[in-house]
């Protein structure tokens, strides 16, 4: 059974509007659905601009019929390219990768299958949770149109409940990154770089 869905946005009707109005849009019409209907489904998704993600791990029919109807009641399609498709994407190749796990620590190949697997499950788990997390904050207006409620809080000065939640996954990981700043204006930014370390714990 399929895993992998690659979605086009519309260039219109109920997807009308920003980047924003068009992933808050395609999270309420198609995904806040799919998990009320299979409260126990593992998922998750991502928006890149003008096409989403969506990581459906179900073997049942009706998931991916619901997945199917949804998607073709919105206008929303499949990009022409089959290679775009990611039909042959598995759960094992997309979070089971060395991306998400240290593959040295495997004894064998044997272990490394097993580890992989493992890995697998627990990441899915994590967006899943993440995406019904974020979901709970995404609300239909009265003009019909969908958007993502901020979360006022003295300790989330964007509005946003994730700051707190990102930090605690910093505190909890001590995952640092680089933030990388540009010298120059939005005609030429081929000036010198600054490269500085981060961390949000």
């Amino acid at each position: 059974m399929r895993y992998s869905y690659v979605l086009m946005y519309p260039s219109s009707g109920s997807f009308d509007g920003d980047a924003n109005s068009k992933w808050w849009t395609y999270l309420g019409e198609v995904v806040k659905p799919l998990s009320e209907r299979f409260p126990d489904l593992l998922f998750w998704t991502t928006d890149y601009g003008d096409r989403v993600r969506l990581r459906v791990f179900s073997q049942e029919e009706e998931v991916h019929a619901f997945v199917q109807n949804k998607v073709e009641c919105l206008g929303m399609w499949f990009p022409p390219n089959p290679d775009d498709n990611e039909i042959e994407v598995t759960l094992l190749s997309d979070l089971g990768s060395d991306r998400f796990l240290d593959w040295t620590i495997a004894c064998d190949a044997d272990d490394l299958q097993i580890r992989r697997q493992q890995r697998a499950m627990l990441t899915l788990r994590f967006l899943c949770a993440t995406v019904r997390l974020y979901l709970d904050d995404v609300i239909k207006k009265e003009d019909g149109k969908w958007e993502w409620r901020k979360t006022p809080h003295q300790e989330n000065p964007c509005g946003n409940n994730f700051e707190s939640l990102i930090h605690l996954v910093g505190n909890i990981t001590r995952f640092e990154f680089d933030l990388i700043g540009t010298l120059g204006t939005a005609w030429r930014l081929d000036g010198p770089q600054a490269l500085a370390r981060c961390r949000l714990w």
